[in-house]
């Protein structure tokens, strides 16, 4: 594991291929008393209650659990991620330079391990963070913005299967395959080091403090691109490449509800929560760090408005955060109370967040965020905003 290097290691056999075996890998893992599931495996575009991913996500969530997974590899189309599980981590795909490295001093220079002279030189920084072109993007359930984190996925050395080459030198000489296979475990690290710091919360804490304090800047202090250049947007990279200040909760309960949201019949459903929950309160609003406002075909023309509503609990000491909002563009955010005290640590409130925006979907992607910064500046808690088209005005 890239991380958490004392961390204990079970490794199950699950084919993507079959959904028995992966199911019956995830729930022995379970048994096993696992802390974190970090998974690869390339899945097919089905339903949540059809998909063996998510149904023994939902039941290894329940246990307390946390899931990690890649994105996929399908490539930069919009909507080509498979397993947009809501529950489970998903994980954008990388890129990371392991031939440059920047030296922090005044007047910065950069070493070279390649054949290349060292000039001494002051040199301008490289920028070492892109998606990658193989990377799938969201969204895939609509209500909840995939992916939520990037990680290295690509040059990384690892393990690779001996009958798939992906590249290679010369004649004789196999690489690893640079699909999108160590963005996911790379995460899983995160998460365990973070468990390890906080064995007290919860895995909605864990994800929402990973996503809130990751950065949407590389190393240059520039927006994160895509591999052909282009600005990548939350849909590529989710919150960001990865001093905690606030989280967001979500129970057991709060995904319960968000799945008897979803238009299922009461089997489909039952698939997925098992028969000991309930759907007396559904609600597609599940206190996620992040918010996402469609445009559907019908809407076309007309200025929407959408409302969400928030709980963050506070991780650190008695502080106040004041809200700064980047609206996306054409959009109006309004964030209620505009600023939030805590007392103590672990106390929780709420705030309120309007979007209003003109439905118009010439540009299909418009970004914004909302940020809560504390009063002594060492926090910045950011949640990104997504107004973009539906599924619906592209069948």
């Amino acid at each position: 594991m890239p991380l958490g290097p004392r961390a204990r290691l079970a490794v199950y056999k699950g084919g993507s291929r079959v959904s028995s075996d992966v199911l019956a890998a995830m729930d022995q893992a379970v048994a096993d008393g696992v802390d974190i599931l970090s998974i690869s495996l390339g899945v097919l575009e089905i339903n949540l209650y059809e998909s063996p991913l998510s149904i023994a996500s939902f039941g290894a969530r329940e246990k307390g659990i946390m899931i990690c997974t890649s994105a996929g590899n399908r490539g930069q189309g919009s909507r080509t991620i498979r397993s947009g599980i809501p529950w489970a981590v998903i994980i954008a795909s990388g890129t990371v330079d392991l031939a440059d490295y920047a030296l922090s001093s005044a007047t910065p220079t950069r070493a070279s391990i390649s054949n290349k002279p060292f000039s001494g030189k002051s040199q301008e920084p490289r920028q070492l963070s892109q998606v990658t072109r193989r990377d799938a993007r969201g969204l895939n359930y609509e209500g909840i913005l995939k992916p939520d984190l990037m990680a290295p996925g690509v040059l990384i050395l690892a393990a690779f299967h001996p009958q798939l080459m992906a590249a290679s030198i010369g004649r004789n000489i196999d690489l690893a395959t640079d699909y999108n296979l160590l963005a996911g475990p790379h995460i899983s690290g995160v998460v365990a080091v973070l468990k390890a710091a906080h064995p007290e919360w919860s895995p909605a804490m864990i994800q929402s403090a990973m996503m809130t304090t990751s950065n949407p800047l590389d190393n240059t202090n520039q927006p994160i691109r895509a591999h052909d250049g282009s600005v990548a947007t939350p849909f590529g990279i989710g919150l960001g490449h990865v001093d905690l200040g606030l989280v967001y909760g979500a129970s057991l309960q709060d995904l319960v509800n968000l799945v008897c949201s979803m238009n299922f019949t009461r089997n489909q459903t039952q698939t997925i929560i098992r028969s000991s929950n309930n759907c007396s309160n559904p609600s597609s609003d599940l206190n996620y760090p992040s918010f996402v406002a469609l445009i559907r075909a019908a809407e076309i023309g007309r200025t929407l408005t959408r409302r969400f509503r928030r709980s963050v609990t506070n991780v650190g000491d008695a502080a106040t955060y004041r809200v700064m909002v980047e609206a996306p563009v054409n959009t109006t955010v309004v964030v209620r109370p505009q600023t939030l005290v805590f007392k103590k640590k672990y106390e929780t409130t709420s705030y309120s967040l309007t979007i209003q925006y003109n439905a118009d979907i010439r540009i299909q992607h418009r970004e914004g965020a909302v940020i809560w910064i504390d009063q002594a500046g060492k926090y910045r808690v950011r949640s990104p905003i997504m107004v973009a088209a539906a599924a619906d005005n592209f069948e």
